[in-house]
């Protein structure tokens, strides 16, 4: 075998690898699967430097779904029994949990751990969804609309000038959800911008 075979085997093996570690070795499909009763598909961000969203909610309360690519992306794997919702964001060793309570038109929870993360506030007024990720310092806003008729969450995640829009189909999914599950993905956006 040549050297550059070798090499090329090498690079394959690593991607692989390196893909089953951080995504706990699933893959969700671009296809809904069987028993859908809703989805989020969307995007933070721009279409250059931004990140595609899908997220599939099942008939027993799991929410299953992927940010970013096939291979650089991270997995969502969650479960929202109507008052809690529970999960985890991103795969066994580059991800991180995701916990928070529901309790009428709010959402109050955490992003991280005890140590490592920010706290996450939300409220639904009207179509109008807004509130904070992280502390009054080092955080972020959320400012996003729901547009029941056309199944449309729009709005902004972060602040004007640092920030990123998100656009996404919604349908079967709390809009309080949907928003938690954009504020988490921006919120790895960030945190994967502070390591580079």
């Amino acid at each position: 075998m040549s050297f550059a075979l070798i090499v090329a085997i090498g690079l394959v093996l690593f991607a692989v690898m390196g893909w089953m570690t951080f995504s706990g070795g699933k893959r969700t499909p671009s296809t809904p699967p069987p028993r859908t009763v809703g989805w989020l598909r969307g995007r933070v961000g721009g279409d250059v430097a931004g990140s595609d969203i899908t997220l599939w909610a099942l008939p027993d309360g799991h929410l299953t779904g992927r940010f970013g690519g096939a291979v650089a992306g991270r997995d969502i794997d969650i479960t929202f029994n109507g008052t809690t919702l529970a999960g985890r964001c991103g795969g066994v060793l580059g991800g991180f949990d995701l916990e928070a309570a529901v309790s009428g038109s709010s959402l109050q929870g955490r992003l991280g751990g005890g140590v490592v993360g920010a706290d996450l506030h939300l409220q639904q007024q009207g179509n109008r969804i807004h509130g904070r990720v992280g502390g009054p310092v080092v955080g972020f806003d959320v400012d996003l609309i729901y547009d029941a008729r056309a199944e449309r969450l729009q709005g902004r995640l972060g602040g004007a000038l640092v920030g990123n829009d998100l656009k996404a189909d919604l349908r079967g999914i709390q809009p309080l959800v949907a928003a938690a599950v954009a504020g988490a993905v921006y919120y790895q956006r960030r945190q994967a911008a502070r390591r580079r």
